[in-house]
């Protein structure tokens, strides 16, 4: 993994979690997500998260609920 962004395979789907630039107010810096199915361009979520792991577990339920509603 480099220091910006990781590329994962999951289900599927390709989920693309990449950190975000320090904040200049709080010199934090955050995770956010982009995904898609493997293949296909990634849409990025707009969010942002604590940590790497909590990324990748919020990218991982909305691919499982998404794959939910397609049943």
């Amino acid at each position: 993994m480099t220091d910006n962004y990781n590329t994962i395979e999951y289900d599927g789907y390709s989920i693309q979690i990449e950190r975000t630039p320090v904040e200049q107010m709080t010199g934090e810096r955050y995770w956010t997500f982009s995904f898609g199915q493997t293949g296909q361009p990634l849409l990025p979520v707009g969010k942002t998260y604590g940590g790497y792991e909590v990324a990748l577990a919020e990218a991982k339920k909305l691919i499982n609920s998404r794959k939910n509603l397609k049943l």
